[in-house]
């Protein structure tokens, strides 16, 4: 791992931090799905010890501090690593079938903030920057005008939905 690839910067400047990052995601997810421990020194006690949070965000989170070779809660970060933690998460859960649609639900959430939030920092494959240009479409051709963005409902959003009708 590159030391570029480790300083991604904010669309403000600034260089994004392990505790900053995750702070912005437990704000926008909200204080129900898990509290981020403002005054906390180091990871140990990152996670409010009040959070009532899935025991597998405590390991997501560990990991990505780990993973992204943080020495401080301030260090740099790496939101790539996140998503291929939350990738590997997604898939330990349901390969163990201690998923549920909630679980999955939530690292979905996770991950679609990310690309809301930090979007500029995603390293993506080419052949997926050739179809965001409009070079390519992988299904129909060439592409003529802009892709649209593609959101993803879950089965239990689409139950509610229907239960309504």
């Amino acid at each position: 791992m590159s030391n570029d690839r480790l300083q991604i910067k904010e669309s403000t400047g600034k260089i994004l931090g392990f505790s900053q990052f995750w702070q912005t995601i437990a704000s926008e997810l909200g204080n129900s799905r898990f509290k981020i421990n403002t005054k906390a020194e180091s990871i140990k006690y990152f996670l409010a010890a009040e959070s009532d949070h899935k025991d597998f965000l405590r390991v997501l989170i560990r990991q990505s501090y780990k993973r992204c070779r943080c020495y401080h809660l301030n260090a740099r970060f790496d939101v790539n690593i996140a998503l291929d933690i939350l990738g590997e998460t997604s898939y330990e859960l349901q390969g163990t079938r201690q998923d549920d649609l909630m679980d999955i639900e939530l690292l979905e959430e996770i991950a679609w903030l990310i690309n809301q939030h930090y979007s500029y920092a995603i390293e993506m494959p080419e052949s997926m920057l050739a179809q965001q240009a409009g070079k390519v479409n992988q299904l129909n051709g060439p592409i003529s005008g802009e892709v649209g963005a593609i959101f993803s409902l879950s089965k239990i959003k689409t139950r509610r939905a229907n239960q309504k009708l």
